[in-house]
């Protein structure tokens, strides 16, 4: 995706931040196309890191010691306009669909608490998820509003689409697994919706 982001804004990407909760080796070994991805997004001047949890952002992206310097504040230079999040899932390779739905709701929910944090008052966040079941069971509006303590406010959806974004290919977080997974983007083409959250005081 923050590939398809370089693209659609001509090269630039000095504003960019792209994150990933895998670090870099395994990143490679699990995408043979990630070498000519990462070089193409870090040559457009974005920034890459690597081994970041969506559900402690703040001390992912190594801003806890700043927020702590601060008051328990962040300053506006370390606040994003945007942050978006594809397609979240935790990705534990098991059958039980009880324990998926509630390591999948805790994942939303902590992701929103800590996005919160990182998030300019004005500013969105964005999440991508596939239709149906059991993407509706994760309750994404209610956990938003609820652990943001209210300052995550729905203001729309929309359905994802793929070719709105040059080049984006849609990855599963096990990796590319022939028998499993699917090319042109098939898991996601016209059964994805993007949620939009503004981020209110």
């Amino acid at each position: 995706f923050a590939r398809a982001l370089v693209r659609l804004y001509n090269g630039n990407g000095f504003s960019l931040v792209a994150t990933a909760y895998d670090s870099e080796d395994v990143v490679h070994k699990k995408y043979e196309d990630a070498t000519s991805i990462l070089e193409e997004v870090r040559a457009s001047g974005a920034t890459v890191h690597f081994g970041v949890d969506a559900g402690d952002l703040v001390s992912s992206l190594k801003l806890a010691k700043k927020r702590r310097k601060n008051g328990g504040m962040l300053d506006r230079d370390d606040q994003f306009d945007r942050i978006v999040f594809n397609f979240p899932h935790v990705g534990l390779g098991i059958k039980d669909q009880d324990v998926n739905l509630r390591k999948n709701q805790e994942l939303l929910q902590k992701f929103f608490a800590s996005a919160t944090e990182l998030v300019r008052v004005g500013g969105e966040i964005h999440m991508a998820l596939k239709k149906g079941m059991p993407y509706s069971q994760w309750n994404t509006v209610g956990n938003a509003h609820r652990c943001s303590g209210g300052k995550l406010v729905q203001r729309t959806e929309h359905i994802f689409d793929c070719t709105a974004f040059p080049g984006y290919a849609h990855r599963r977080t096990l990796g590319f697994k022939e028998g499993m997974s699917k090319g042109e983007n098939e898991e996601v083409v016209g059964q994805s919706r993007t949620y939009v959250f503004e981020r209110t005081p």
